[in-house]
């Protein structure tokens, strides 16, 4: 299923998920409604989920490449298997949400807020989270390679087995993280 945008919306389109995979199995899709409301706009989805209370989006499996959702209000969100390479999530609220086996490559995400979000097994190479809130995250397996962490906030994030070669951690806070099973330390930038 493709979902484009119209003329002043979002000029790239959302697409679902097959709901079977090669060995297949059932699969987790995207909730349609959710892509509508939010392919209204960034505005228009805050204002939706402002009225309509706690939501739980998902955006499972959906294809997010290069879209612009900065400052949206993404919290609690699945973006489980969802493609959100080059998307823009800057100063995103993505506190809480699933990005479980995601792909993030080269997405920016400076000043997001990703507190308690679940980014293991996430491809995170080249993206750019300076600034951004990562208290408590899950990054256990993350491919945080050529990644910029310069001031983010990791405190008391989880790491085991995340690759960290070649990112940056220029005043970084690393309070309360343990880095024992992270890959990739001896070439970190700081």
């Amino acid at each position: 299923i493709e979902l484009t945008a119209a003329r002043g919306e979002f000029p790239f389109a959302f697409v679902l998920a097959c709901n079977t995979n090669a060995a297949g199995l059932k699969e987790r899709m995207a909730n349609p409604a959710h892509l509508a409301k939010l392919k209204k706009g960034v505005l228009a989805w805050n204002a939706w989920t402002k009225c309509n209370g706690r939501t739980w989006p998902d955006f499972s499996g959906a294809n997010f490449i290069r879209m612009d959702l900065s400052d949206a209000d993404l919290s609690g969100a699945n973006f489980s298997n969802a493609n959100l390479s080059g998307a823009n999530l800057t100063r995103a609220n993505l506190s809480g949400a699933m990005f479980s086996g995601a792909i993030l490559r080269g997405a920016f995400l400076c000043n997001a807020d990703l507190g308690n979000a679940n980014l293991s097994s996430v491809i995170l190479y080249n993206s750019d989270l300076s600034g951004a809130n990562l208290t408590r995250a899950n990054l256990s397996g993350a491919n945080l390679n050529y990644t910029n962490l310069s001031g983010a906030i990791l405190r008391n994030a989880v790491l085991g087995q995340s690759n960290l070669q070649n990112a940056w951690l220029n005043s970084t806070n690393l309070t309360d993280l343990d880095l024992s099973a992270a890959t990739g330390l001896e070439k970190v930038v700081h």
